[in-house]
């Protein structure tokens, strides 16, 4: 084949790779979307506060309704929006709050502080400012490890001051069930923690506006999603500072609380989507083992951002759960 070929060869694969990237996102963001015109702003009936932390941090709260307690934490890049259809279909029974953990929306906090062990302890702060008594805590992913680690470090607030707790698309810690991790994290994390830090010097951020921050956002989806849900995680996720996520990955990564679950002394839902590829099925399981009396539920087809993509089943099942021990 001469030279003229191969080019044109390869000109030719290349536009039609291109056509179908451009023809799969028109469908993919092209799909019947019923929540296309739903309003993610603040609602008017919702609380704004903000708390003071004993290190000078400040922590954005919202709240809606009134009743027992329902404490929500959001996942990493994340913010309160992720809560948005729980703030407003539970809190006709509930006094439904949501925070933003320093770092993200409109918490603030100090380089060296974005750390899970911090914010176990900003969230021990946290129940006891807002004085939750009789509360259910639900965490999402890193508010998960988040809760799981502020349980096990502080069992008799836990027991003081919380009914329930949910466990809701998490992890224990990736060496909490793969072996090696550790030598494994020793050397991948800083290699991945300098990549994200260069990545947010790019214009747009860590994810900017294009189809491959569409399809990274997508991953968090079960089959089908709203398109508006999946480009409301992307531009939550594109909000927060990457330094901030840089550090945040590292003890993620770090992360492991497996060997002290045993500790949780309240009754524990652990909830999971069955294609969630970010925190599989496995690690909830892995949970539900070891913290005693666990009850372990999986929501077919649904992936990581469940709260979003199947809001009135997981609303459901937090408002059944939230009646059977408060």
């Amino acid at each position: 084949m001469t030279r003229a070929r191969r080019l044109f060869a390869v000109l030719a694969v290349a536009v039609a790779a291109f056509g179908a990237e451009q023809g799969a996102m028109a469908w993919e963001r092209g799909r019947p979307d019923p929540d296309a015109t739903e309003d993610f702003a603040p609602s008017g009936d919702d609380r704004e506060s903000t708390l003071r932390l004993s290190d000078g941090s400040e922590i954005h709260v919202t709240e809606r309704g009134s009743g027992p307690p329902l404490l929500l934490l959001h996942g990493v890049t994340l913010s309160t929006v992720t809560w948005h259809y729980q703030q407003r279909e539970l809190s006709a029974t509930h006094r439904v709050i949501a925070i933003d953990h320093r770092g993200h929306g409109r918490s603030t906090g100090e380089a060296g502080t974005f750390t899970i062990d911090r914010l176990a302890d900003d969230l021990a702060e946290i129940i006891e400012q807002l004085d939750l008594r009789n509360a259910v805590v639900v965490g999402h992913s890193m508010g998960g490890m988040t809760l799981m680690k502020m349980a096990t470090d502080h069992p008799e607030l836990v027991a003081e001051r919380c009914a329930g707790l949910v466990l809701m698309s998490t992890d224990a810690g990736p060496g909490s069930i793969v072996p090696g991790w550790a030598l494994v994290s020793r050397v991948v994390t800083p290699v991945s923690q300098r990549y994200l830090r260069l990545a947010g010097r790019l214009p747009g951020g860590l994810l900017p506006s294009t189809d491959l921050s569409y399809l990274l956002a997508r991953l968090g989806f079960g089959r089908g999603p709203s398109p508006t849900h999946v480009e409301l995680t992307r531009v939550m996720t594109g909000a927060v500072p990457a330094p901030i996520v840089a550090e945040f990955w590292g003890s993620i990564a770090r992360f492991n609380v497996g060997h002290a679950l045993d500790r949780i002394g309240v009754p524990t839902l652990v909830f999971v989507g069955s294609r969630d590829a970010m925190t599989p099925v496995r690690h909830s399981r892995h949970i539900a083992e070891r913290v005693p009396g666990a009850e372990l539920e999986i929501l077919p087809g649904a992936g990581h951002m469940m709260m979003l993509e199947r809001h009135a089943e997981v609303s459901d099942r937090l408002a059944r759960f939230a009646d059977s021990v408060q």
